[in-house]
């Protein structure tokens, strides 16, 4: 009894990992693209976080936002590809929820960040050539919108924790297996009686 309990879990995994190197080399030209958005990705805003943190040293109040531009792009670039390889690579034998709501959630709110900074960036840019003998943005002033802009950002990103997860399904073709999918977006059912 013992032995056939072994052989048919040996049996499931054999089939989990057959089903999972199907679907992920189904899914290897987009493993690729993500390879190379997270290497043009990192190495361009590591480049333009460098220049702008240490090669430009005069009147550093007018890029003030570009710097942490850089770092927040770079953090989506290495969050959100790593997390799609890791996707790609593993469909069906991702480990965790809880994994996967908290890279949702970490690649949602850098995104975020780097749309809002670029919002906050046009503002002042905005201050500076239209109305110049206007109020300005003060160095304290850039500090505490950077603040309000990543607490506004996770507010706005926090609920996505809740509409992403595993989703299990049976697998085709082996009808005692049931596997997990990550679900990236929301869907409502609807019965009418």
């Amino acid at each position: 009894m013992m032995d056939t309990i072994s052989l048919n879990k040996t049996q499931d995994d054999m089939d989990i990992y057959k089903l999972n190197n199907l679907r992920a080399d189904f899914l290897s030209i987009n493993t690729a693209i993500l390879c190379i958005y997270l290497v043009i990705g990192v190495l361009g805003n590591s480049i333009v976080f460098y220049i702008y943190k240490f090669c430009i040293t005069k009147n550093r109040s007018d890029r003030f936002f570009i710097p942490y531009l850089a770092v927040s792009d770079a953090l989506s670039c290495v969050v959100g590809s790593g997390f799609g390889i890791a996707l790609n690579v593993l469909p069906i034998r991702f480990p965790g929820n809880a994994l996967c709501k908290g890279l949702w959630f970490v690649t949602k709110w850098s995104t975020l960040v780097s749309a809002l900074m670029l919002l906050l960036i046009a503002i002042e840019r905005y201050k500076k050539v239209c109305r110049p003998f206007g109020h300005q943005m003060t160095p304290v002033g850039k500090q505490l919108s950077m603040v309000i802009l990543f607490v506004v950002s996770a507010g706005l990103t926090f609920p996505s924790i809740f509409f992403h997860g595993e989703i299990s399904f049976p697998a085709r073709g082996y009808p005692h297996l049931t596997g997990n999918y990550r679900n990236s977006s929301i869907h409502i059912i609807i019965f009418v009686s």
